[in-house]
């Protein structure tokens, strides 16, 4: 046979239990042996019988200097129970003569073959270029678990998905997750009527500049979570039809999609969703997003929400109202805001005046390089719970304006850099700070144009905060650093006070103070 030397392997095949025996009859009973190897004569070198048989059995030829695997049903339709855990798997027979998934170039899955569980079915078949069925229709239309079908097939690109029949599938989670060769993807005609779990379904489809999901009926959705992530090069995406009254999680549903100008999430029902954590992460080219109308009273969780919109101007998150943020639950740990706007470089204006921030733990990199923000009101926030805003504010070049009146820190450790390149920064209110407890490299040196400064209720007397000049208290007493000898909640501003009324000043008259005779 020479390079066209076959390897046969027989696919297992489990009960049909699960389809109706009207539309298949009676299962019938396994072929021998001697029926098998007359079938098979003269073409493989092994042929392996299946212990139980529904139907018919099904075998797999592998070609092993092609790589090709085809999967048939000689002796008529083969009904399965399942078809998961992967392929290769599947395969009863000489383990060490079994193909790798490595080794697979190339499937072909014949006529009257069909399954109740997909899933996983060709998982991480890293070098398989192509998939073709004979009847699409009839091998899928059983179906009820998609998960990871195609997941890690990353050499993928040729896949014809145009005739699967989806009416019974429930899970499609992962189901083309990682294809990121594939330059189109024909899903348009899917029955997602039973779908639950779309999460990572189109994950790292890297490959795809459009993909047709408006016809996708969500209405029995739970999670969408990464479910277009890292789609980079994804020009158009229409959800706008999208039913999500019953998700509960969104998490990174459109992060990275970096080539996206456009999303219409306009009316989208978010009123059971817990996570919208890097939701729109990185969708550097969207100038405008509207979340008006977004419900977000059981979110837990908004980390890097909007982190790297680069391009976003407008963002009304006025109606947000959050009395479950930050909380945790058992798939939702360290939640918070942290990184939520971060990047959002021509955010001009910012209403947070309806976030509810009382168990909030984090708030690092919340307003990270927001290089157009003038004016930043956040004398709402409560911040009783924060332990951390490491680079909350850093490379918010423009800011001249922040409203923290409200802030009281009790037991925040960390503020690395929280006002870093505030260079337009005039005034700062750390009237309700309490900085005896942070560590690390705190400081206003490039706060370059502060008038004012509002000294914190308590120092860390072994912590120095560096300030950009000299700083005068109404005394007119200097000072370089906030340190152990600052007065504690009071006004220092740059420029010297009159010394001519100040109290202490005519209390002291004709006595030299600060080196000077008043």
């Amino acid at each position: 046979m020479g390079y066209r030397k076959l390897f046969a392997i027989l696919l297992m095949g489990i009960t049909i239990s699960a389809f109706p025996a009207a539309v298949w009859g009676e299962p019938t009973v396994s072929q021998d042996n001697a029926e098998i190897n007359a079938f098979d004569a003269g073409q493989a070198d092994s042929v392996w019988n299946v212990s139980e048989i529904s139907g018919n059995y099904v075998l797999a030829y592998y070609y092993k200097d092609s790589g090709r695997l085809e999967v048939i049903a000689p002796g008529g339709d083969a009904l399965m129970n399942s078809l998961s855990d992967n392929l290769i798997a599947r395969l009863s027979g000489n383990e060490a003569e079994k193909p790798r998934e490595k080794d697979i170039q190339s499937v072909k899955i014949g006529k009257g073959i069909t399954t109740s569980n997909l899933s996983k079915l060709f998982s991480n078949f890293e070098n398989m270029r192509s998939v073709t069925f004979e009847d699409a229709e009839f091998f899928t239309k059983y179906s009820q678990n998609m998960s990871e079908m195609f997941s890690g097939c990353k050499s993928l690109t040729e896949l014809d998905v145009s005739r699967f029949d989806t009416s019974n599938a429930e899970y499609m989670y992962s189901m083309f997750d990682g294809c990121e060769s594939l330059t189109k993807l024909d899903v348009s005609g899917f029955n997602t009527s039973k779908v639950t779990d779309m999460a990572w379904m189109f994950d790292g489809c890297k490959g795809l500049e459009t993909l047709d999901v408006s016809r996708f009926d969500t209405s029995n959705t739970v999670d969408m979570q990464a479910m277009f992530n890292d789609c980079t090069l994804l020009k158009n995406l229409d959800v706008s039809r999208f039913k999500t009254s019953n998700v509960i999680n969104m998490r990174a549903m459109f992060g990275e999609c970096v080539s996206l100008p456009r999303l219409d999430v306009s009316g989208f029902d978010t009123s059971s969703v817990m996570d919208m954590s890097e939701m729109f992460s990185d969708c550097s080219n969207i100038s405008g997003l509207d979340v008006r109308k977004f419900n977000t009273e059981n979110v837990y969780d908004l980390k890097n929400m909007f982190n790297g919109c680069k391009a976003l101007e407008v963002l009304d998150v006025g109606n947000f109202k959050t009395p479950r943020l930050g909380l945790t639950t058992e798939f939702i740990v360290n939640s918070g805001t942290q990184g939520m706007f971060a990047d959002c470089r021509k955010l001009t204006d910012l209403d947070l005046s309806g976030f509810n921030t009382v168990r909030v733990s984090n708030m690092d990199w919340m307003f990270y390089d927001c290089g157009a923000l003038e004016e930043l009101d956040l004398s709402s926030f409560n911040t009783e719970s924060l332990q951390s805003m490491e680079s909350m504010f850093s490379g918010c070049v423009k800011l001249k304006k922040l409203e923290l009146g409200s802030f009281k820190t009790p037991l925040v450790v960390n503020m690395n850099n929280a006002f870093s390149n505030c260079i337009m920064l005039k005034n700062i209110d750390l009237s309700g700070f309490d900085l005896s407890n942070i560590n690390g490299p705190f400081s206003l040196w490039t706060c370059k144009s502060l008038e004012t400064i509002k000294t914190p209720l308590k120092v860390n007397e072994s912590y120095i905060v560096e300030l950009p000049c000299k700083f005068y208290d109404e005394a007119g007493k200097p000072y370089v650093n906030l340190g152990s000898d600052i007065p504690l909640n009071s006004l220092l501003t740059k420029e010297r006070p009159s010394l001519i009324n100040s109290p202490n000043i005519v209390k002291n008259r004709g006595k030299v103070l600060f080196g000077l005779l008043v």
